[in-house]
């Protein structure tokens, strides 16, 4: 019988989200991965979460502007869509913050783990004003 494949996923006490592999399956996902992309790995490795409704990998120019510009590779505890179409994240997300120095699936393959840290929700200050029709928007002084 061949080992289910299903990515561990728990919260850290520090908010971090740490993701550890231990089935045949999954590391039978990451040894075929050919020319695919972490992104596309990962996403593979998440699939049993995100097709229901949890812990989906997004890119961060996709998303809310909460997380900011990066190229890290962010996963939502939850994603939804406005009325725009536009993705929205509706719970807590996480980036994998050592994207530029390590490589995500390689280092998953050989420590059987790795770590997002946790992306801080936005302060009152990061939050623009309401616009309200008819009110003159202010703009910054130089």
């Amino acid at each position: 019988m061949k080992d289910k494949k299903i990515m561990k996923i728990e919260t850290l006490k520090n908010g971090a989200l740490k993701l550890s592999i231990d089935s045949n399956a999954d590391r039978e996902i990451i040894e075929d991965r050919g020319d695919r992309t972490d992104f596309d790995v990962l996403n593979d490795l998440l699939e049993p979460y995100w097709t229901n409704g949890k812990y989906v990998l997004f890119d961060a120019g996709l998303a809310n502007p909460c997380v900011g510009i990066t190229d890290a590779p962010c996963i939502a505890e939850e994603m939804d869509f406005d009325e725009d179409g536009k993705r929205v994240i509706t719970g807590w997300a996480w980036y994998f913050y050592d994207y530029a120095t390590k490589d995500m699936i390689d280092t998953l393959a050989s420590e059987g783990e790795i770590v997002f840290r946790l992306i801080p929700p936005p302060t009152q200050e990061m939050i623009p004003p309401p616009v309200v029709e008819g009110t003159p928007t202010r703009r910054p002084s130089f």
